[in-house]
């Protein structure tokens, strides 16, 4: 139980570090190289949702 605590404290520690990395290396550019992609992921959020759904 000990361990687990102590590697939840650690991962708490470590994900913020992980975004300020992201954060850092970002290049300026906005979105993705085709229009058609944002639309994509758009309907594969709900159809992902559903299948979790059905899953549960």
């Amino acid at each position: 139980m000990m361990f687990t605590a102590g590697l939840f404290g650690a991962v708490m520690m470590i994900a913020p570090g992980v975004g300020v990395a992201f954060v850092h290396y970002y290049n300026g550019k906005l979105g993705y190289k085709h229009s058609w992609t944002k639309w994509m992921f758009y309907a594969f959020y709900p159809v992902i949702l559903l299948i979790c759904a059905a899953v549960a």
